[in-house]
Order: C-alpha cells, then sequence, then structure tokens
C-alpha cells in the first residue's frame, strides 16, 4: 500500500523501477524487517533520481564503471568527487548540487561518506562507501533475483 501511495506522487522513471522492485522484493519474502522496508518506501519517495544514481555508484565505485565499461579514472591520489564527476560527466561543476546529495545519504544512513573532497590514494577513491543499511537498500529497490 505504501508503496502504490508513493508511485502515485511520482513520474520518474528511476523511482517508479525502485517501487516496483520494492514491491516484488516484497512479495518474495525478502529478509529485511518490515519497518526498515517501510523507511526503505519512504526513502524512495523522498530521494531524487540523482540520490539513487549516486548511492549505486557509492556501493562499489570500481565496480560501477567496470560494470558499464567505462574506463576506470587512472588516480594515483584524488578525490571521491573526481571520480564522481567522472562517472557522471552531467554532473561537473555542480558541486553544491552533489553535495547536499552526499549530504543526504550521509544522514540517511546509507552512506559513511560525509564530504567527498577529501584527497585519498585511487584504490580509496574506489572502495566501497554505503553502509550494511545502504547496501540493504539497494538490494530492496533492485529486480529480485528468482
Amino acid at each position: 500500500m505504501h508503496a502504490t501511495h508513493a508511485a502515485i506522487k511520482n513520474h520518474h522513471q528511476e523511482k517508479l523501477e525502485a517501487l516496483k522492485n520494492a514491491v516484488l522484493n516484497s512479495a518474495i519474502s525478502i529478509n529485511i524487517d518490515d519497518n526498515i522496508q517501510l523507511f526503505f518506501i519512504n526513502f524512495i519517495d523522498s530521494l531524487t533520481p540523482w540520490h539513487l544514481k549516486i548511492l549505486d555508484f557509492m556501493k562499489n565505485p570500481a565496480f560501477w564503471f567496470e560494470s558499464r565499461n567505462k574506463k576506470l579514472p587512472n588516480i594515483y591520489m584524488g578525490a571521491i568527487s573526481s571520480a564522481l564527476e567522472d562517472a557522471f560527466h552531467e554532473l561537473k561543476g555542480k558541486r553544491a548540487f552533489y553535495d547536499l546529495i552526499i549530504k543526504d545519504l550521509f544522514s540517511q544512513g546509507l552512506i559513511n561518506t560525509e564530504s567527498i573532497h577529501t584527497v585519498m590514494t585511487g584504490s580509496g577513491v574506489l572502495a566501497p562507501r554505503t553502509t550494511e543499511l545502504g547496501n540493504q537498500f539497494i538490494q530492496y529497490i533492485t529486480t529480485p533475483k528468482v
């Protein structure tokens, strides 16, 4: 019911797909507490498609590039923000915009990094950044494997 209500209010294809997958995963009895599932439906409703894209990227940046046949950035030292802008060219020069998204994802407990501008090694830049809750959320909104 919550997913249906959220779907009625949304028109973004990414969010509708996430809601559809949430319903399917609920139907096959995914191993996620009912209360957390309600949180997740609310997340889908309140987050933008960019939140979902960036969360997916933050789960495993190296895998994100590889799975899309995109060239992995050659980073010796850098910041996660550079890799994010390499992944999504539309975000170049929009630091204020994606910083808000990062803060939202962090405050919801979905990622473990509040700022993506710290300089680190290349392997650090491409390391996974989602929390256990973030991984559960991604699993919940991803097409179920039946």
